[in-house]
């Protein structure tokens, strides 16, 4: 038995995972025969071996899975926590980095907590978001300035908020005990469904803002297919909750067309086209839906 088994999936990640581990053991704070890394890869065969050979200087500290199946990030995360031995499970994307201990710290809140399901810290990227609003919590518009100011102030609420899934802790008994990733959702809109499972069993969700990790995110131009992807999410959540579908939709597309309505203001160009074209994404896809 571990302390702790830090999780990372990844897609075609050369270029990321390198540093990535080395961050871990850069600020390990804990024996490192406490903790176990596991990476699970979806990408391919050719891929596959590319990442191997990347992490060669670590080939004594990681496990690798290769995961030919590619059902999405729960799915593979769900591998890596059920091969896990720890008895905590960091959930890590291959773009975060510690910047800081936080390992025995992490360790130290769930020996404090028995009702402790989730943990986690305040993410430094670009754009510094750390929790997001729940689709059902959404306003009608400003949902992004919004979120900025909760985070800015650090207002996270366990009722309306959910966590970034880049990086967390949890507790692997009650992560299983509540299902684990829900495979039927391939990517986004994982989070708030782990959020309310969580609350569902009376288990608690911290948001320490004390501490702090970095994600590399960086600001790019649309992926129409992952947007798409975003928005069957979206609606998978809507019937899993049983919440009023026209009424979470009507809030994205007034929300989408007052950004547009920013950016024409501000001239924002290559905002104003990439708005443009999720708003025409949004009606396609609701259009479908509705068919």
């Amino acid at each position: 038995m571990k302390d702790i088994s830090i999780i990372i999936v990844t897609y075609n990640s050369q270029d990321l995972i390198l540093d990535c581990v080395k961050s871990i053991y850069q600020y390990l704070d804990i024996p490192e025969s406490n903790l176990e890394v596991i990476i699970v890869d979806n990408s391919n065969f050719d891929n596959n071996k590319k990442l191997r050979d990347t992490l060669e200087p670590y080939s004594d500290k990681v496990i690798i899975y290769d995961n030919p199946k590619n059902g999405g990030y729960g799915q593979g995360n769900n591998i890596g926590i059920n091969n896990a031995k720890g008895k905590i499970c960091c959930v890590m994307n291959p773009d975060v980095r510690f910047s800081m201990p936080l390992i025995k710290n992490s360790i130290d809140f769930f020996s404090r907590n028995n009702t402790l399901a989730l943990l986690s810290y305040k993410q430094r990227s670009s754009s510094d978001i750390s929790f997001y609003i729940k689709p059902e919590s959404r306003p009608s518009i400003g949902n992004a300035v919004w979120t900025k100011i909760i985070n800015k102030l650090n207002l996270f609420s366990i009722k309306h908020n959910y966590l970034s899934g880049a990086f967390f802790f949890t507790d692997k008994a009650k992560f299983q005990e509540i299902g684990m990733f829900d495979e039927a959702i391939f990517l986004y809109h994982e989070e708030p469904d782990i959020s309310n499972r969580i609350i569902k069993k009376n288990y608690n969700i911290i948001f320490d803002p004390s501490k702090e990790y970095i994600h590399l995110t960086e600001n790019r131009g649309l992926n129409e297919k992952a947007f798409y992807e975003e928005l069957k999410s979206l609606d998978y959540y809507i019937k899993k909750y049983h919440l009023d579908r026209k009424n979470i939709f009507s809030k994205y597309f007034s929300d989408y067309k007052f950004n547009l309505f920013l950016f024409k203001i501000l001239n924002r160009k290559e905002r104003i086209l990439k708005t443009e074209q999720e708003i025409k994404i949004i009606n396609n896809f609701k259009n479908k839906q509705n068919n």
